[in-house]
């Protein structure tokens, strides 16, 4: 490794930083102190920290005017190390000498040695001769300076705008993650609570924006998974074909509420099968009506289905509470008005209001409540849906509840 008759080291990084400082020649002249700030906010595209600044104010402290350039000769400055470090309030020497060298290798200043390596300055006659520390590349470059520095305040504030985006996407994560349960239950509410909580223990750290980037992929698109679930209707797309959830059906044989609930007799053989109070038999012709109301109780229906008054404010007494429960967790499901309303005509209001406590009870395992409710409805229409037995099917253990209604 070359080193300088001083015992300095002589590397290409040196020789290339002080080419540049001594190419670039600027006749303008500069106020010190500004060229000061502006490298100490462009410090970090140099590699200098603050402490280096520190020695290169107190460098800069010596100079006696406060324009640098503008014809007055090279700005150089000779201070001893004692002094120095005195201005320095006491830093070690060592420690000074290793912050100039940093700002040597950065190009900030440049070393004007003498021939015995000492810091002075000799006038000949008009001519003022100084070794030690040129102050220049503060002139010539500040032009560089102040790109570098307006750069990285532009970085900075976009940095700080993608924080705060990600910042307000958590808290809506969050917050979405408390909500989501109590309207729809899904498995998305927990990862998204998970993610949340993520997100918060890399906010409490500095991420570099390739990490904040990815992390605002994530959130919009959880966020937007998070929409679609509570507000299914959007993406919902209706047209004029003959589905059974599109259509309206005008059935013969529909199961009326009576306005007091009460006490319903045993069914008779030769009267047909009901509950509420019905016992009309369905039409001979089971494909064009629905099928005869199971021979089931609301005891029976809350407990294959213990949900449905959990989205009640008062307790299910009687199929009218059970009817206005089933309208209110219809949305949540994700169920198209227009399919409850053929729920409604095809089943009649308590069939269709059993089949959705049936669609709570299976939340989980029904991918499309919606299409599940109108292939319900196909089969009743064709006289193969049989309510007593998807009742009993969800009991524990087939027990049955007995009457209460």
């Amino acid at each position: 490794m070359p080193i300088t008759p001083f015992r300095r080291r002589v590397d290409a990084v040196l020789l290339d930083t002080h080419r540049k400082a001594t190419a670039a020649r600027s006749g303008e002249a500069v106020d010190k102190w500004e060229a000061l700030r502006t490298l100490a906010a462009a410090r970090t595209e140099y590699g200098l920290s603050d402490r280096d600044l520190s020695v290169l104010q107190a460098l800069v402290s010596f100079h006696p005017s406060a324009i640098l350039g503008g014809g007055a000769g090279d700005p150089v400055v000779f201070p001893s190390n004692r002094t120095l470090c005195e201005r320095l309030n006491g830093m070690a020497c060592s420690t000074m000498r290793r912050h100039l060298g940093k700002l040597v290798s950065a190009g900030v200043i440049l070393r004007r040695d003498s021939p015995n390596g000492k810091r002075y300055a000799r006038r000949f006659g008009a001519e003022k001769i100084a070794f030690g520390f040129d102050l220049s590349p503060l002139q010539n470059r500040l032009p560089e300076f102040r790109d570098a520095s307006a750069r990285l305040a532009a970085e900075a504030e976009a940095l700080e705008r993608l924080r705060q985006t990600v910042s307000l996407m958590r808290r809506d994560a969050a917050e979405l993650a408390a909500y989501g349960p109590t309207v729809r239950p899904a498995p998305l509410w927990a990862e998204l609570a998970a993610l949340a909580a993520d997100a918060a223990k890399l906010l409490r750290r500095k991420p570099e924006t390739t990490f904040l980037r990815a992390l605002e992929r994530r959130l919009a698109t959880a966020l937007a998974r998070a929409a679609a679930l509570l507000d299914p209707s959007r993406t919902e797309e209706t047209s004029t074909s003959a589905a059974p959830d599109e259509q309206h059906i005008e059935p013969q044989d529909k199961i009326q509420i009576d306005p007091q609930p009460r006490p319903v007799d045993p069914p008779r053989e030769d009267a047909g099968t009901g509950f509420a109070g019905n016992p009309k038999k369905p039409e001979a012709n089971p494909r064009t009506a629905p099928p005869a109301p199971p021979i089931v109780s609301l005891g029976d229906v809350l407990a294959a289905s213990p949900g449905m008054e959990t989205y009640c404010r008062d307790p299910i007494r009687d199929w009218h509470d059970l009817v206005r429960a089933s309208e209110a967790i219809r949305p949540m499901l994700g169920i198209p008005q227009a399919t409850w309303n053929t729920a409604r005509s095809v089943i009649g209001e308590i069939g269709a209001a059993i089949c959705i406590a049936a669609i709570l009870k299976r939340f989980a395992s029904i991918r499309s409540h919606g299409a599940y409710l109108a292939r319900l409805c196909v089969n009743a229409s064709k006289g193969e849906l049989c309510l007593e037995q998807m009742v009993i099917s969800l009991l524990p253990d087939g027990k049955r509840a007995g009457s209460q209604l």
